[in-house]
């Protein structure tokens, strides 16, 4: 087992011969944060906060959703991903209020050059708060 400082949080990757044991989606939690996964009626606020915002995701695979019924589409999808053990999608949750701010996964899982793609999207009103020093924030 190999443990990889993270920022704040620690990743585990279990090494066997050449290749990693891919356990999935696991929650993971700072002191503020909490990454869970993806649950049935988070699309509301998605769509709310970043998934219908141009600017929110100009940079971002899927575009701008042009309804809630296409969020909730998407995250059902990505719910019945969760299935697979190379699947790492998660909500990111402020603790304190338990307010979904964004969302961070792992694309292309062992490309051929034995990487991956992280790609997150932060809500615009928390913006880096979520880093920043608690005292900040008022």
């Amino acid at each position: 087992m190999i443990k990889k400082p993270c920022g704040g949080w620690s990743l585990i990757f279990i090494k066997k011969v050449n290749y990693l044991i891919f356990n999935g989606t696991k929650e993971l939690e700072t002191k503020r944060l909490l990454l869970r996964k993806i649950q049935t009626n988070d699309y509301i606020v998605a769509y709310k906060e970043w998934c219908s915002d141009l600017e929110q995701v100009k940079y971002t695979i899927h575009g701008i959703h042009k309804s809630e019924e296409v969020t909730k589409s998407i995250y059902n999808k990505c719910i019945d991903e969760y299935n697979d053990s190379k699947t790492f999608r998660w909500m990111i949750v402020l603790k304190d209020t338990n307010e979904q701010i964004g969302t961070i996964d792992i694309n292309n899982t062992w490309s051929k050059f034995g990487c991956v793609e992280l790609g997150y999207i932060i809500a615009k009103n928390i913006g880096g708060k979520a880093m920043q020093p608690k005292q900040q924030w008022q």
